[in-house]
């Protein structure tokens, strides 16, 4: 250790500085390392709601105070509480000056509930934009409470190769080999390209879609489904048609 437990703070003005283990560290640039955790009250600067900063957690931490870039390697925690948003990672860098985290190696994030998993994580802050991406080979994996307001929490996960999601206008984009599972609504789909509304409670497919739900399905090239109403609406390529199958219940005349 390079300094007692968590209480006693050692305040420094360098350039830059590596951290190992349970250290405690004060810069000239607002960055604080108590008991392994780096507080970035830089943060709060734009953003009057939050009062404790993020905090960043690993192994080892590096910071710069020229280049504002503050990198963790190892066993990555971070918290950001005004956003109530939790990750892990192998390794994350905060860019001050852009407002902008990268994370990456077996990224998870949690905020309000939902879920982000991928190899690689780009979040903005001032916007509140999410882009993830996998490994090669692999899927990004997402969950989200598509309940209409006033109802219990409903998961939907989406998988693809692809992910943006925006937790200021909360539409969330998924691209190439989507596929959608939504257990509440009995529903499964599959398509080149999703995007979920959540205000508007609206997902919109494209792309060579599929839709199944309780037996029945829908194929066309686009398909909207609002969630509140259960209403579909499909539509096909230019000069193609929409196929669909329904389920005809047995009444044991059949």
């Amino acid at each position: 250790m390079l300094f007692a437990p968590v209480r006693c703070i050692s305040l420094l003005r360098v350039n830059r500085f590596s951290v190992r283990g349970q250290s405690l560290v004060k810069l000239g640039l607002a960055i604080i390392l108590a008991g392994g955790a780096l507080t970035l009250p830089s943060l709060a600067q734009n953003d009057e709601s939050n009062q404790q900063g993020i905090s960043i957690k690993s192994l080892r931490q590096e910071a710069n105070s020229k280049t504002q870039i503050v990198t963790a390697r190892d066993s990555v925690q971070i918290y950001y509480p005004a956003r109530q948003l939790q990750a892990r990672a192998d390794f994350a860098q905060y860019f001050i000056k852009e407002q902008r985290m990268l994370l990456s190696g077996n990224v998870f994030i949690k905020q309000q509930g939902n879920t982000l998993q991928g190899e690689t994580i780009t979040y903005t802050i001032r916007d509140g934009q999410f882009l993830v991406t996998p490994k090669q080979g692999e899927v990004v994996q997402s969950v989200y409470n598509a309940a209409p307001e006033g109802k219990p929490r409903q998961n939907m996960t989406i998988r693809s190769s692809r992910q943006e999601a925006n937790s200021k206008t909360q539409v969330i984009l998924a691209q190439d080999n989507v596929q959608l599972a939504y257990p509440a609504q009995n529903l499964r789909a599959r398509a080149d390209r999703a995007q979920f509304f959540g205000k508007e409670q609206k997902i919109i497919l494209s792309g060579s879609v599929v839709a199944l739900q309780k037996g029945n399905s829908i194929q066309g090239e686009t398909l909207t489904y609002s969630i509140k109403d259960g209403r579909f609406l499909a539509l096909p390529k230019s000069g193609g048609t929409v196929n669909s199958i329904y389920v005809i219940p047995n009444d044991g005349n059949n």
